[in-house]
């Protein structure tokens, strides 16, 4: 996942960080609502779950650009990348099932994050 210097490393890192700065204002705004956990409780818990697990999942995928960009890349099939992408997407897919459980404010935002890095970690099984 080490994109070099030209166009294209510009627009993955600014697309990877907008995603960055949705995902810390949706979590800044959750955690300065009043009621975090409105009726039903366990369901708007499940929620947050979800939306956790996406940003887990997309802080593993920064973790892996950041390993990548240090180390002058990956090779194909490298142990660390298909690690970090087996439990990326792991995290990506039980945060989509926990979607479907959830409700509440973070319901849809914790979609957008699983299905963007479900999406981001499908891409990197794709190059490879």
């Amino acid at each position: 996942m080490y994109f070099g210097t030209g166009l294209t490393a510009v627009v993955v890192y600014g697309i990877l960080f907008l995603w960055a700065l949705y995902l810390g204002w949706r979590w800044m705004k959750w955690w300065r609502r009043a009621p975090r956990f409105p009726a039903p409780r366990w369901r708007t818990g499940v929620a947050a779950i979800a939306f956790l697990a996406g940003t887990a999942s997309y802080t593993l995928s920064v973790g892996l650009v950041v390993y990548s960009s240090m180390s002058g890349g990956l090779r194909f099939y490298h142990p660390v990348l298909v690690g970090f992408a087996r439990w990326g997407s792991l995290l990506s897919i039980i945060g989509l099932c926990l979607t479907l459980l959830g409700k509440g404010e973070l319901r849809i935002h914790a979609l957008a994050a699983n299905l963007f890095t479900l999406t981001l970690w499908v891409l990197v099984a794709g190059l490879q």
